[in-house]
């Protein structure tokens, strides 16, 4: 079930400026991950657009920008070139042992990176215990040794990538429309450089049509 207050998230898609939320605060006493409905268990086909990328605050607020910025500049002006360009690649959700559907983490994290760099370049995805979400402590509630927990590490010939989901919060809005919002935090290392710290806010609406699939929007 949903536990955000109603339409908490419904209007951080059309706002233009967001307030900074928590980054670290697991839901203690709410469910253990992110819960999906029924509806979305399974493989699916995504054709994925990007519409829009801005920098309401500025140039270091960019992804992976930093204090560089050129960097910045550069990262801003890549994204923009896609704007408009369809990606394709697949999603899983699935049922856990405790009958709750979740994202399949490893599957669509790998879908992603191969699907965005424009080509294979996943070497290795396996989940990573984190402050809150270790196996162990999910084996003892209940959960099933390939269930997912909230952070991952993905290694790819882009660079090594833990990525830790370290508050999420999801909403419903009738039968056939599904918010939520995950703080991720990413720690990225190439090669010789520095270690990057990105931290940010994603939001999904997920929306039934009567046709059987299903249309999202990502911010």
């Amino acid at each position: 079930a949903a536990w955000a207050k109603d339409s908490v998230l419904a209007g951080r898609f059309s706002e233009k400026k967001l307030d900074k939320r928590t980054t670290f605060r697991l839901p203690w006493g709410q469910p253990d991950d992110l819960y999906y409905p029924a509806w979305m268990e399974g493989l699916w086909s995504v054709r994925a657009r990007l519409i829009n990328y801005d920098a309401p605050l500025g140039l270091r607020y960019v992804s992976s920008g930093g204090s560089d910025m050129e960097m910045a500049r550069q990262s801003l002006a890549d994204q923009q070139r896609r704007l408009g360009v369809p990606v394709d690649y697949r999603l899983r959700y699935f049922k856990t042992k405790r009958q709750h559907i979740v994202e399949d983490r490893l599957f669509n994290l790998a879908a992603r990176e191969d699907a965005y760099a424009g080509r294979s370049v996943t070497k290795s995805v396996k989940y990573s215990d984190s402050p809150g979400s270790t196996r162990e402590n999910a084996m003892k509630r209940g959960d099933g040794p390939d269930d997912p927990l909230l952070a991952a590490l993905l290694s790819s010939k882009l660079g090594v990538q833990k990525i830790i989901v370290t508050r999420f919060e999801a909403e419903e809005e009738g039968a056939d429309i599904w918010r939520s919002s995950q703080a991720v935090r990413t720690l990225l290392a190439q090669g010789r450089l520095n270690p990057i710290s990105v931290d940010e806010e994603i939001v999904t609406e997920y929306s039934r049509l009567s046709n059987g699939s299903v249309a999202g929007r990502v911010r």
